[in-house]
């Protein structure tokens, strides 16, 4: 009864082939995490049946184009301290201390309230997913050392945070490599970065 239900797998793998390989495995289609609205919208366009697609608005051909997130949808100036400070978003000094607030916006569909809840999630776990990391670190448990990472690239990366970001992807592929030398060599920094994120976060 259920042979033809489109089944969607959500995952971080997103090496040469992967499509195929979910494919193979009896899966519809796969969406790549951290989840990019437009590429959830155009994924489910093409797997649910035309007549269980219903739009906001006025219905809408099928075949007419998604409107991609854009810098005109969101802008980056609407969200610096550039406004006036007592209109200016909670989270508008992040820009001055490296975040990238239109991805961050973009990842929460232009929603400033849905990005600052993000924010402060980020925030409210920052303590735990840091002592995760250590503790793993000390162990030298580099198999789930690699998957405390890997999700801290992913947070990072979906409040444009993109340095602590790129710095976990770095620390991400060493662990799964067992690369011991460049981990202890980067591994501090990581955490320095982590605190630098969460010190900005706490003037929320």
């Amino acid at each position: 009864i259920y042979q033809d239900l489109p089944v969607i797998a959500l995952t971080a793998n997103t090496v040469s082939g992967a499509r195929e390989m979910f494919r193979s495995e009896g899966f519809t289609e796969f969406i790549p995490k951290p989840i990019e609205r437009a590429v959830l919208e155009r994924v489910l366009r093409r797997v649910l049946p035309k007549d269980r697609i219903r739009y906001g608005s006025a219905p809408a051909a099928f075949e007419e184009p998604i409107k991609e997130p854009s810098a005109a949808d969101v802008s980056v100036e609407e969200v610096t301290a550039e406004k006036d400070p007592d209109t200016a978003p909670p989270f508008a000094h992040l820009a001055q201390v490296g975040f990238d607030l239109q991805m961050g916006l973009d990842y929460c569909g232009g929603d400033e309230d849905f990005y600052l809840e993000m924010l402060q999630m980020f925030y409210a776990q920052g303590l735990e997913k840091r002592n995760e990391i250590i503790s793993l670190y000390e162990a030298n448990n580099w198999p789930d050392y690699a998957v405390k990472v890997h999700a801290l690239k992913s947070t990072s990366l979906t409040i444009g945070a993109l340095e602590l970001s790129e710095h976990a992807r770095a620390l991400e592929q060493a662990a799964k490599k067992e690369e011991t030398e460049f981990i202890h060599e980067n591994h501090a920094q990581l955490l320095h970065l982590h605190e630098k994120v969460c010190a900005s976060l706490a003037k929320l």
